[in-house]
C-alpha cells in the first residue's frame, strides 16, 4: 500500500485545504482499514481460501468471481500503470536538468518495465516481502528528506511565489472546500488502495490471527505521517503545489536523493499490486 500516491496529497490538501485534507484522508483510510478488516473476517470463515478471488467465489458463486475478478485485474493494472507514470515523470526531470534530455517520459515508461517485470515473477508475497521492505525503508529516508526540505523552503520563504501569475496558483491559504472533498473522494481511496492484496498477504502470514491489528497499526501510521508530510509541503507552496509534489522542487543533488528513494520505492511497490492480477490471469 506505501506506493507513490503520497507525493499527490499535497497537491489535493491545496484544493480540499489542509483541513478538508485532514478530514478525506482520516475518514477514507479509516473506512479502508474497516473494508479490510472485514474481508480478512471472511477468509477467517473460509480456511482455505487464499485470495479476494477466491472469496468472491465463496460468497457470490461464479458469476460474483467473474465481477471481482474484473474489478481487481483492471484497478491493479491501473495503479500500475501509475506507477511506472511517476517515475518517468520525475526521471524527466532529473534528466532533462543534468543533462538537457527532456520530454522523454514516454520513453522511460517503455524502459521502466525492463526492472519492473523480472521482479514481478515473484510468486510469493514472502519472498516479495524483503524487496517491499527496502521500498519502504528508503520511502521513509525520503519522507523525512522531503519534510525537512520543504520545512527549510518554508523557514525562508522559498516555496510558494506570490509574484507568479494566478493562473500558476495562488499563495492563499484554503482552510476548508467541502465540495473539493467530495470530488477527491476516489484519489483518497487510491492512496489506501490495499483490499486486493490483503487476503493474499494473510494466507502467507506465520500468524493470520496477529494480522489485523498488524495492518490496522500500519494504515494508521500511514494516515498520520500522510497529514504531516501534507501539511508541511502544502504550507511551503499553497496553491502552486504540483500534482507530484517533487516537482516543485528544485533540482540538487539533495531533491535528486529524495527523488531517487521515492522512485525506488515506487518500483519495490509495483510487483505487490501487479501479483494480484497475474494471480488471476493465471
Amino acid at each position: 500500500m506505501f506506493g507513490n500516491a503520497y507525493l499527490s496529497i499535497p497537491n489535493v490538501f491545496s484544493l480540499t485545504g489542509y483541513v478538508g485534507g485532514y478530514v478525506l484522508f482520516s475518514v477514507v483510510g479509516s473506512l479502508n482499514i474497516y473494508t479490510m478488516i472485514q474481508n480478512l473476517d471472511l477468509a477467517e470463515r473460509y480456511p482455505l481460501t487464499h485470495s479476494y478471488s477466491e472469496i468472491g467465489e465463496k460468497i457470490a458463486g461464479k458469476c460474483g468471481k467473474v465481477i471481482v475478478d474484473i474489478s481487481i485485474w483492471l484497478m491493479q493494472l491501473s495503479c500500475c500503470c501509475s506507477y511506472l507514470y511517476f517515475i518517468a515523470e520525475l526521471m524527466d526531470k532529473v534528466i532533462c536538468h543534468y543533462t538537457g534530455y527532456c520530454g522523454k517520459h514516454e520513453m522511460y515508461i517503455m524502459l521502466l518495465t525492463i526492472p519492473a517485470l523480472p521482479v514481478s515473477w515473484i510468486e510469493t508475497y514472502t519472498f516479495l516481502s524483503y524487496f517491499v521492505m527496502v521500498g519502504i525503508s528508503i520511502a521513509f529516508v525520503g519522507l523525512g528528506s522531503i519534510m525537512g526540505y520543504c520545512s527549510s523552503e518554508l523557514r525562508h520563504h522559498e516555496g510558494c511565489d506570490p509574484s507568479l501569475p494566478v493562473d500558476q496558483g495562488t499563495c492563499d491559504i484554503v482552510v476548508f472546500d467541502w465540495q473539493e472533498v467530495l470530488g477527491h473522494i476516489g484519489f483518497a481511496m487510491f492512496v489506501f488502495e490495499g483490499n486486493a492484496a490483503v487476503v493474499n498477504v494473510r494466507a502467507e502470514c506465520k500468524k493470520p490471527e496477529d494480522y489485523p491489528k498488524v495492518l490496522t497499526a500500519a494504515v494508521v501510521t500511514m494516515i498520520v505521517i500522510f497529514n504531516i508530510m501534507s501539511t508541511i509541503a502544502y504550507f511551503t507552496y499553497v496553491g502552486q503545489t504540483n500534482s507530484i509534489l517533487a516537482l516543485n522542487f528544485v533540482i540538487t543533488p539533495f531533491t535528486t536523493f529524495i527523488i531517487v528513494c521515492v522512485c525506488i520505492n515506487a518500483l519495490c511497490s509495483y510487483p505487490v499490486q501487479i501479483l494480484c492480477a497475474f494471480d488471476i490471469l493465471e
